[in-house]
């Protein structure tokens, strides 16, 4: 087809969604040219390109009218086609975000496979507006009966464990979301306003962002997100996943602030999670991470003295809040691989020693005691200085709950 033929088509869209005058008029013309309209920003003709700002039109005319269906399968295929320009994709994702808000709840569910098998080599912005739609769906998402089949499914665990590991990555972000609303302040040097750290331990803003975008206090977030919360808890403790996998989502929410996620996720953590897990360097490792942030690259001797990094930073990620921390450290006690990570686990003393919880600070000493028991020859000669200033600091505490612990 000619550049000519194509901006002639392109015209007669137009002028179609121009003299829709009634809704099943609209909703017929969008059934039928969005999905080609949309194929045509791919062209390499830019007049043909600019012609498809018809998609505004359709866009104004679609907004205040949700009852209006969409071709959700039409967009979904589209959208799956891995021969288009990510321009098209990109610009697909956006409608098909708006298609499947407007179908029931039953069919949005039995999208969520073919959402999740797409996630794979789509741009970042792609990857979070969709995972944004997955999310409120995955506990009521129809899994097979049997653990070995659920162990296959999608083969998240298999071919497709790139897109596994996004989901899980997604959903520990998800998992740390705050019940409240976190303050903003102004950040001129930006360009923007970036929430307090206060009011988000353990995840970045970038983290918050990309995980609340479609979450606002209009459309019930506050009250959905338990809801929410306790559906992905299910889904990651169904058996798609492997132990090792999800044993810190199911730590992280079994701290959660509220009851009804930390009971269900405690119950899931005795249940699927044996010693041996946190035996496991990855695992140990991400449980660190979860636990100190930022902290994690900060030098030993600055940790010590109680930085936690450039806390202006975007990209700064402040200690774990209370009750995780606390959920953590037990763990940690318990963990010979733990010990092992004698850097990190002198670094996770130190931020229980700056803590303002006196249960943390005597946790922080119980993790110290259990790096002298089982700590090398060689970390103890390494790090004893350090350990052994520490503990001369909790001597000179006040609280006598803390010289008990410190002076065996």
């Amino acid at each position: 087809m000619s550049g000519q033929e194509e901006l002639l088509l392109l015209e007669r869209v137009l002028l179609r969604f121009g003299g829709a005058d009634t809704d099943e008029k609209l909703e017929k013309s969008v059934g039928r040219f969005l999905c080609p309209v949309l194929l045509k920003l791919g062209t390499e003709r830019k007049d043909v390109r600019d012609k498809t700002l018809v998609l505004t039109h359709i866009s104004k005319q679609l907004k205040n009218r949700l009852k209006l269906a969409m071709p959700v399968d039409a967009l979904l295929q589209q959208y799956e086609d891995s021969t288009l320009s990510s321009f098209v994709h990109n610009f697909t994702v956006v409608y098909l975000k708006m298609a499947l808000v407007r179908i029931a709840r039953a069919e949005q569910l039995v999208l969520v496979p073919r959402l999740l098998c797409c996630l794979e080599g789509r741009p970042v912005a792609n990857q979070n507006a969709q995972l944004r739609v997955i999310t409120p769906l995955l506990g009521s998402v129809e899994l097979p009966e049997s653990q070995v089949d659920r162990a296959s499914w999608l083969m998240l665990r298999q071919k497709r464990r790139a897109v596994g590991s996004l989901l899980l990555e997604f959903l520990i972000d998800f998992r740390r979301l705050p019940y409240k609303k976190p303050s903003f302040t102004p950040t001129p040097e930006h360009g923007e306003n970036r929430v307090d750290p206060g009011g988000l331990q353990g995840l970045t803003h970038a983290s918050y962002q990309r995980a609340s975008a479609d979450l606002t206090v209009s459309n019930g977030y506050f009250d959905k997100l338990e809801e929410m919360k306790l559906g992905a808890v299910e889904f990651i403790a169904s058996g798609i996943f492997a132990e090792e996998d999800v044993a810190c989502h199911l730590l992280v929410a079994s701290a959660d602030t509220h009851h009804s996620v930390a009971d269900k996720s405690d119950s899931h953590l005795k249940r699927m999670v044996g010693p041996d897990i946190w035996e496991k360097v990855p695992v140990i490792t991400a449980v660190y991470m979860l636990l100190l942030g930022s902290t994690m690259n900060v030098p030993l001797d600055e940790v010590m003295l109680g930085s936690q990094g450039d806390t202006k930073s975007p990209t700064h990620c402040s200690v774990a809040r209370d009750f995780v921390l606390l959920a953590i450290l037990t763990v940690l006690q318990r963990s010979t691989e733990a010990v092992d990570q004698i850097e990190l686990a002198v670094k996770a003393c130190a931020v229980c020693h700056y803590s303002t919880q006196l249960k943390i600070r005597i946790q922080g000493l119980l993790l110290l005691q259990h790096i002298c028991e089982h700590s090398s020859e060689d970390n103890a000669t390494k790090y004893g200085a350090s350990l052994f200033s520490y503990v001369c600091e909790r001597i000179m505490e006040d609280e006598s709950l803390l010289l008990c612990v410190a002076w065996p």
